[in-house]
């Protein structure tokens, strides 16, 4: 199935700023020295960068409660903020899929996407379903997203 997508809303570059573990390490997970866990395991992690586009840009700043199931798959569950130039702020939220590539040590996004602010000059993205594709390389902590309106 695909999704068509009608506009690029921003292109959102972000790195990994902060990590909490539950007893499964990141490092080991991400090198493949330990097997994930049979139940699965779930990072906090703390994302900070910028998001550019036609329409939005300024300061990103999210948390991924990310679920890691024990095939590998991964659930993102994100919420955060988006700070545009003027310092307004938009919430953002989103929730998807990942899937690794052992052969690029990449990892290809999936995410659903919503916003909301009362700033009558952004209050364009309120109740509108935004759709997020993109790479994430966990070894070097970096993350590229283009959100598309559909």
């Amino acid at each position: 199935m695909n999704i068509q997508v009608e506009e690029l809303i921003y292109t959102a570059n972000f790195g990994i700023k902060g990590l909490t573990e539950f007893g499964y390490s990141f490092e080991d997970m991400i090198t493949g020295q330990k097997a994930i866990p049979a139940e699965g395991s779930q990072f906090n992690i703390l994302l900070e960068g910028e998001v550019k586009g036609e329409k939005l840009n300024g300061k990103f700043e999210a948390i991924d409660y990310m679920r890691v199931r024990n095939d590998g798959g991964f659930e993102l569950s994100l919420f955060g903020t988006i700070t545009v130039e003027e310092g307004i702020k938009i919430a953002w939220s989103a929730s998807g899929t990942a899937l690794p590539n052992p052969e690029t040590g990449q990892m290809f996004l999936n995410e659903e996407i919503k916003m909301f602010t009362n700033n009558k000059k952004y209050n364009w993205v309120n109740n509108m379903l935004f759709w997020g594709r993109g790479v994430a390389n966990l070894a070097t902590q970096e993350l590229e997203v283009k959100v598309y309106k559909p």
